[in-house]
């Protein structure tokens, strides 16, 4: 199983579903229909996953920045919907 550094320094699993809830989520805030979405969430979630197998232990960063490039590439709108809950709530610098 794929492990992720969290920032505390604490390994967790992979888990595909995790990544699948915040890219909802970022639809979600972005006005979109999940329903509308659902291939491109399925593909981003994959994508990650698949990414995550191969390379094996990562950190959280490292998923984060796959999932918002996947959304810069795909869905603009979820892409800054995501950006903006990590500037209002997490008050991290956006790349």
């Amino acid at each position: 199983m794929t492990k992720i550094k969290k920032k505390t320094g604490i390994l967790e699993d992979f888990d595909a579903k995790k990544v699948e809830k915040s890219v909802k989520k970022a639809y979600v805030d972005a006005g979109k229909s999940v329903a509308d979405g659902r291939d491109n969430i399925a593909k981003i979630t994959e994508d990650v996953a698949n990414q995550a197998k191969e390379k094996g232990e990562q950190t959280s960063e490292d998923i984060r920045n796959r999932i918002v490039d996947a959304l810069d590439a795909s869905e603009k709108r979820a892409a800054e919907a995501w950006r903006g809950f990590e500037k209002k709530y997490k008050k991290r610098v956006n790349r």
